[in-house]
């Protein structure tokens, strides 16, 4: 294999350009008025159908440029990813070979003190799996009981409406365990409604659950309170992190396996769907004063309710400590904090329940279904 790594001298007077050697890597200064990415192209053109060529860029046109030349692609965030994933398989091969040379003092003892050495290495085995195992880990936070404001008022009920004996919540968690994408369930709700979710949940099989966070005044809080208890569980900045609504029970696994899969190459992500009706502005509420394009215009969650992912890591920090959103910045909480945010389809079916003519149009739709 033969890694090339260039670096941009165009803007040195006179440069007539330098390739040199460092280990195993060929160290490339590009010549007085030629850039980086045209040396990269340039070489592209030349090799690119000729072998297994790979660039590693995050710039988007010089992606499209070397995949026309027959090249693949790779992002920044992905190269990143994948050395550090070599290197951790370097350092495992390498202390499972030391591990088989070693000899320990004690490795032949018997009686007593030989079970309970097993049984101690046992339990190390064990915690080494989980740590592996949690590597990589995606949850879920349902905000079911919204705020505890709201919870008092009993807005509440929208969560507990029952189609078949089985409250709307219900519905929206079993979407999350079938889910292969997501590990575990951060539940957001007021006290006095845990035990009786609780039991909900044993009785349906709901295993994944991981704890309740606290309802917060507003929404916003209700989510940072989430977003803490996931990142005091997490062990890893690339976990994901999913924010749902409890009474948008027709989530489909697809588009949860997508929003946390865009996580990939973005800090968060939205689902949205486009505007099917023409969109005017007006200043004044009496005449139109600007015909908006439409295509250019998507329609996500609204103020009310926050449907997406991000990563733990990003929801740290100065994040954490930053003051509440306002209610206009509710849907924008990602947006607004500096957050890479990528939109992908949404789904009609993905509606929330807030009405009795919602609750009939979900109950239509699950009985087609399961006739």
């Amino acid at each position: 294999m033969t890694l090339i790594l260039v670096f941009d001298a165009y803007k040195v007077k006179g440069n007539q350009g330098e390739v040199g050697m460092y280990h195993n890597i060929h160290v490339v200064y590009t010549k007085e008025a030629e850039t980086a990415d045209q040396y990269i192209e340039k070489t592209v053109h030349r090799i690119g159908h000729n072998g297994n060529v790979t660039v590693a860029s995050s710039d988007g046109l010089e992606q499209i440029i070397i995949m026309g030349a027959g090249a693949h692609r790779l992002s920044a965030r992905d190269l990143r990813t994948e050395i550090e994933h070599t290197n951790g398989q370097i350092r495992e091969n390498y202390l499972e070979k030391e591990q088989k040379t070693k000899s320990y003092l004690l490795e032949n003892a018997s009686g007593e003190l030989g079970d309970f050495l097993k049984e101690l290495e046992e339990e190390r085995k064990k915690r080494v799996k989980r740590a592996k195992e949690r590597l990589k880990m995606n949850y879920a936070i349902i905000l079911s009981g919204e705020s505890e404001r709201e919870c008092r008022w009993g807005i509440f009920r929208n969560s507990i409406w029952k189609w078949k004996k089985k409250p709307i919540l219900l519905y929206t968690l079993e979407q999350f365990q079938k889910s292969s994408a997501v590990e575990k369930i951060v539940i957001v709700a007021a006290d006095a409604w845990r035990e009786k979710i609780r039991g909900w949940m044993e009785e349906d099989g709901i295993t994944k659950f991981l704890a309740f966070a606290d309802a917060g005044d507003t929404r916003q809080e209700s989510i940072r309170n989430g977003l803490t208890v996931c990142t005091e569980d997490s062990v890893s900045e690339n976990d994901g992190v999913i924010i749902h609504d409890g009474v948008r029970p027709l989530v489909s696994e697809q588009l949860i396996g997508d929003c946390l899969a865009a996580l990939a190459d973005h800090d968060g992500c939205m689902p949205v769907l486009p505007m099917k009706d023409t969109i005017y502005q007006s200043s004044d509420g009496t005449k139109i004063d600007h015909l908006l394009e439409r295509s250019t215009l998507f329609a996500g969650p609204g103020a009310g309710s926050l449907s997406g992912c991000i990563r733990t890591r990003r929801s740290t920090g100065k994040h954490r400590k930053r003051s509440c959103p306002s209610q206009g910045e509710r849907s924008e909480i990602a947006y607004r904090h500096g957050m890479d945010v990528a939109m992908i389809p949404g789904d009609e079916r993905n509606f929330k329940i807030t009405t009795r003519s919602d609750l009939e149009r979900f109950c239509t739709i699950v009985e087609g279904e399961t006739k």
